[in-house]
């Protein structure tokens, strides 16, 4: 894996979008520190908070950053983040705001600000490409790993049901799963979506290693009578993990495209949560360029920076 990680930044395009996905992260991380309405350290009547928004967010709940600022007692003090306003923030400006020094980016169609929305959208996108990828690459793993080192049955049981999650598109099955629950959740999208993208790991790891297990060295282990769990956790995986980690990367940009077409549409996450799907869909009610590009841009650099790691990943197993 070091290796594989050398060969990455070794490449310009592999740097470049290392650099971009970390700066992405960070924002999504700390999102609290770029954008919230209350103070990232302060002293207020008599106690102090470190993070109010995480550790006391019952105790400062619905107080807008100027109210918070009005309450402080002489010798009181506050670090404040970069921007004042938290994601779902209707402050004293008018809706549909240009720019300002309050609100770099304006406000949309609510009054809420459209920086920190973009900034608290990162973290719901992201983070949902990053969990639905995961689990589905550990599950296609498991079950393409089983296909493909058994063989008969199995492969035959696991092969159809890719075919089967293959016909649903995942707008499609979202969609349908939407027309049964009372309420949407994250929680459930995120099932719908790793239920869906599992079969595209397995149907690669299958392949994978169906091709391995051709080579000298899988003969080789057979005959000395390797098991096959061993083979598939020690021998298997250093030879599919470089291909795998290329399919993740896309898997996650592939994910962040799902969620925003969703939530565009009304169908991703929940109305009290920000994404930039759910920014997009302003345009229902209006929003104007001001609005809509935020976001926009906002997936466009996360869906490159993602495509030159996946790609500088791919050059670096072909070596």
């Amino acid at each position: 894996m070091k290796a594989l990680l050398r060969l990455i930044v070794a490449r310009r395009r592999g740097r470049i979008g290392a650099l971009l996905l970390a700066t992405i992260a960070c924002v999504a991380v700390f999102a609290e520190c770029v954008a919230a309405d209350l103070p990232l350290f302060m002293t207020y009547q008599g106690s102090a908070y470190l993070l109010p928004a995480i550790t006391h967010p019952a105790r400062f709940s619905g107080r807008r950053s100027d109210q918070i600022e009005s309450d402080l007692r002489p010798g009181d003090f506050a670090i404040w983040p970069l921007l004042r306003s938290g994601p779902s923030t209707v402050g004293n400006v008018p809706p549909s705001s240009g720019a300002s020094l309050a609100h770099p980016l304006g406000t949309d169609a609510f009054g809420r600000d459209v920086l920190a929305r973009v900034v608290y959208g990162t973290r719901t996108s992201l983070g949902l490409g990053l969990a639905v990828a995961l689990v589905s690459l550990l599950t296609g793993y498991a079950l393409g790993a089983l296909a493909g080192l058994r063989g008969g049955w199995w492969d035959s049981l696991i092969e159809r049901a890719v075919e089967v999650v293959g016909v649903f598109p995942a707008v499609v099955t979202v969609a349908l799963v939407r027309t049964f629950e009372g309420r949407p959740s994250l929680i459930s999208l995120f099932l719908v979506m790793a239920a869906v993208k599992w079969a595209e790991s397995a149907r690669l790891t299958r392949i994978l290693v169906l091709r391995s297990l051709a080579e000298d060295w899988a003969a080789g282990a057979r005959a000395l009578g390797v098991s096959r769990i061993r083979m598939a956790l020690r021998h298997l995986t250093p030879h599919v993990a470089p291909a795998l980690s290329a399919s993740a990367a896309f898997a996650v940009a592939s994910v962040a495209l799902t969620e925003t077409s969703l939530s565009f549409l009304g169908l991703g996450v929940p109305a009290t949560m920000v994404s930039w799907g759910e920014m997009l869909g302003e345009i229902r009610w209006g929003a104007g360029a001001h609005i809509v590009l935020p976001p926009l841009l906002a997936l466009g650099v996360t869906l490159v920076a993602l495509y030159l790691v996946a790609d500088a990943v791919r050059v670096a197993c072909d070596r």
